[in-house]
């Protein structure tokens, strides 16, 4: 069951990795950019 849990989060963590990365790209301004990539 643990390894369930475990892949489960992984698997969220790496679309939200993705989410964050779509969204940098999107940015107004390379601070912007800088900044929003951070977050990934």
């Amino acid at each position: 069951m643990k390894e369930y849990i475990l892949s489960k989060q992984i698997l969220r963590s790496g679309t939200s990795m993705g989410a964050n990365f779509r969204e940098a790209l999107n940015a107004e301004s390379t601070n912007d950019f800088i900044h929003k990539l951070g977050e990934v």
